[in-house]
């Protein structure tokens, strides 16, 4: 099938009984919609206006784009300098910035691919729908000719209302404050979860107007069971990955407090960002020796997937 045109890029919807998913090919292979029909629930972040078209650029800022709905971080997230292994990557890694090319698409799936320009890799996904389910199988080929490392972090922006729960895996008790605006949270260390030692209960989703944004990260995990409840909206999600390969959770939590440059949209959004590595950068994980590294000509493969079901339900 054919890609359909939704304003001044292409969109590719996908859609059963149960879900409707918009994926825009034209702005990084970003699924800017995924949408429950029982009840009709939206929940991904949507964009405040139309991405603007950008020209690939180790010097890209992930502001600049879309913000919203689930994009994907490899071989960073945050950006790296010269100095690294490989090379220097940009802000959010090159997937976000790049036109992907769609392979096959009809109405219950869709597989897209892209050239990163950092490094010599091949990333391709294949969006499936499976009941209430979403199912996002992902390969990475490594095209060059020598070996090449990154980290790797889903990054799906969800849409919250005040009182909404963050679930996290049972086994979680506390949490690595990796950066909190304002020092609002003390950093380099850790905080209990989800109840802080001074009482501030982390998983209860504030207004927007809180000003906050914290990001957190998981110890390596053995169970992969996190997700949202919408209380207002009666609808859950939940994710599943394997924890062989993302073993850590990025926990994203902002009410109105990114970016801090106040000339773009404040962010009013939760991320739970399974990854490979427990920090930002791929400079980090190499030095951590988190970092994935991929031989020539091989590949690597691994899938998520967010099921969508009315609270309470099976």
């Amino acid at each position: 099938m054919t890609a359909t045109t939704n304003g001044p890029a292409k969109a590719l919807h996908l859609s059963n009984e149960y879900l409707r998913i918009a994926v825009h090919p034209d702005e990084g292979g970003r699924i800017a919609s995924l949408r429950s029909l029982q009840p009709d629930v939206e929940f991904l972040t949507q964009a405040h206006s139309p991405r603007r078209q950008l020209k690939p650029s180790l010097n890209a800022r992930f502001e600049e784009g879309a913000c919203a709905g689930i994009e994907e971080c490899l071989p960073s997230v945050a950006a790296c300098g010269p100095e690294t292994a490989g090379g220097a990557v940009p802000d959010h890694g090159d997937f976000w910035q790049l036109k992907w090319n769609v392979e096959s698409y009809d109405s219950r799936s869709a597989v897209l691919s892209a050239m990163g320009f950092s490094r010599p890799v091949r990333f391709r996904k294949e969006v499936l729908l499976d009941d209430w389910t979403m199912r996002l199988q992902y390969r990475v080929l490594n095209e060059g000719s020598e070996p090449t490392r990154f980290l790797y972090a889903f990054h799906p922006l969800f849409a919250v209302e005040a009182g909404d729960q963050v679930i996290l895996p049972v086994e979680v008790q506390d949490l690595e404050v990796y950066y909190s605006r304002g020092q609002r949270l003390a950093t380099a260390g850790r905080v209990s979860w989800p109840l802080t030692a001074d009482g501030r209960r982390l998983d209860i989703v504030q207004g927007a107007d809180a000003g906050s944004a914290e990001m957190f990260y998981t110890a390596r995990l053995r169970d992969s069971q996190c997700g949202l409840v919408r209380k207002a909206a009666g609808a859950r999600i939940d994710l599943q990955f394997s924890v062989d390969l993302l073993a850590y959770l990025g926990v994203w939590i902002c009410y109105g407090g990114w970016p801090e440059d106040s000339s773009y949209p404040a962010q009013y959004a939760v991320a739970l960002e399974p990854t490979t590595a427990p920090c930002n950068s791929l400079r980090e994980a190499q030095d951590s020796e988190t970092a994935v590294e991929l031989e020539p000509g091989s590949c690597l493969n691994w899938e998520i997937g967010i099921t969508v079901q009315p609270e309470g339900g099976e």
